[in-house]
């Protein structure tokens, strides 16, 4: 025991000195490497989740690891989506158009509403109580507009134009009739994996991870093609010094993110027998804006008590959360915990925040942010992400003009620090 204590310690006195060593050997032209990354695979077009242009960037994903030269493979997996074949909607006898609807569309295929509904303010808020009740807001519905009104649990949410919206607003004795029809199809998917392994042999591994499917309608520069630059390139650099890893490393970019977490949930599926062996998953989205933030708050919560065992509902777990066309979102309050469980230990607190200041780069820390490291999370592996706000996303307008390359560099380096330490840690228990 005294000699491996003595080794044990030795190896990690190594791997400190060899540290400094390698942030030194940051290379100069990285930000412009994962820049072309982004150009490239925004030069595909809108690779939205189950498209032939999806597949386009997980082979341009899988052909640049194949060229640094470490283990690479394809995980594909086959996912079911709710696809709307028509919606009518009345309201106060008229008719309108519906751009989006919020509802669990995997209880019928056939669905009709009526009734009186609560119209949102015109920033799509309300102070009303909308449980169970009809909800009708104005286009579009952002991000943080919809998780406020998904906890407070409606049973539908119709997002109409904005133009319907203020003539709706100036009118009285409200009433809605809405039906809507559908079917459940099947699409495929794919998940892009590397591994680098550590320099003696071990079991333990960290996930650095992207997903590279983009939103409908948006070529995704920032959300994610600057993730999926970062992890080609932080690959490239961890396997020139796999010498000194004593953590295997993957790199996994998931496919279908976008539509409801896909590809996270696949992967734990496909390697449930061995992903005790995670130690810390980093996942990495949306990196090209100006102000960083590191997922630290939360602590460790909601958690499974088996490593690996999902919680998402059975009817869920390989279905999609969000329309094809994104012209659909769920609401379903048994998966409300779902997005609520953080497995962020103090120990990951610490080494995160040890490394910005070190780094001397300025970051936010937050709590949930919702990208594919819930999945992990809530499956009891110790999981977080960095990425950064400012820029457009879910857009046309999320072109690679508007990223800004130092936040790329500096992203990267937080993560390196990050997987350097947790190693040492490892190595150190």
């Amino acid at each position: 025991m005294k000699l491996l204590v003595t080794s044990l310690v030795m190896f990690a006195n190594t791997n400190l000195a060899q540290t400094d060593k390698i942030y030194n050997r940051f290379p100069e032209d990285y930000k412009q490497k994962v820049f072309k990354h982004i150009i490239n695979i925004t030069n595909i077009g809108v690779h939205s989740a189950g498209t032939i242009e999806e597949k386009q960037a997980a082979n341009y994903i899988l052909n640049e690891f194949d060229k640094i030269g470490f283990e690479t493979s394809i995980e594909a997996f086959e996912f079911e989506s709710f696809d709307i074949t028509n919606t009518e909607l009345r309201i106060n006898n008229k008719n309108i158009e519906v751009k989006q609807v919020c509802f669990n569309p995997y209880t019928s295929l056939t669905f009709e509403f009526d009734g009186e509904f609560v119209l949102l303010e015109e920033d799509n808020t309300t102070e009303d109580d909308i449980s169970d009740k009809i909800v009708l807001a104005s286009f579009p519905l952002g991000n943080m507009n919809f998780f406020k009104l998904f906890f407070a649990k409606p049973r539908l949410i119709l997002v109409i134009p904005p133009n319907d919206y203020l003539r709706i607003v100036r009118e009285k004795n409200r009433s809605i009739q809405c039906e809507i029809t559908g079917k459940i199809d099947k699409y495929q998917s794919q998940n892009v994996v590397g591994l680098i392994k550590a320099g003696h042999k071990t079991k333990n591994e960290i996930i650095i991870s992207a997903h590279y499917d983009s939103y409908p309608g948006s070529v995704g520069a920032d959300d994610n093609a600057s993730g999926v630059g970062t992890i080609i390139e932080l690959a490239r650099y961890f396997f020139q010094i796999r010498e000194s890893l004593s953590t295997n490393i993957k790199f996994v970019s998931f496919g279908g993110e976008e539509k409801g977490l896909l590809g996270s949930r696949a992967y734990l599926n496909h390697n449930k027998d061995k992903i005790e062996d995670c130690i810390l998953l980093f996942n990495i989205d949306q990196i090209g804006g100006e102000n960083i933030f590191i997922e630290t708050e939360g602590g460790v919560q909601g958690i499974s008590e088996i490593i690996g065992e999902t919680q998402f509902p059975d009817y869920m777990r390989n279905r999609s959360l969000e329309g094809i066309k994104s012209n659909w979102r769920i609401l379903a309050p048994e998966a409300m915990n779902i997005f609520s469980i953080s497995n962020r230990p103090l120990w990951l607190l610490d080494i995160i925040k040890n490394s910005a200041e070190e780094l001397l780069i300025p970051v936010k820390y937050v709590g949930n942010t919702g990208s594919d490291q819930m999945s992990f999370a809530q499956a009891g592996i110790a999981a977080t992400a960095i990425g950064t706000s400012g820029n457009e996303y879910h857009s046309a307008l999320d072109m690679p003009s508007q990223i800004n390359k130092q936040s790329l560099v500096d992203g990267s380096k937080i993560v390196i620090s990050v997987v350097l330490k947790t190693m040492e840690r490892n190595v150190t228990r």
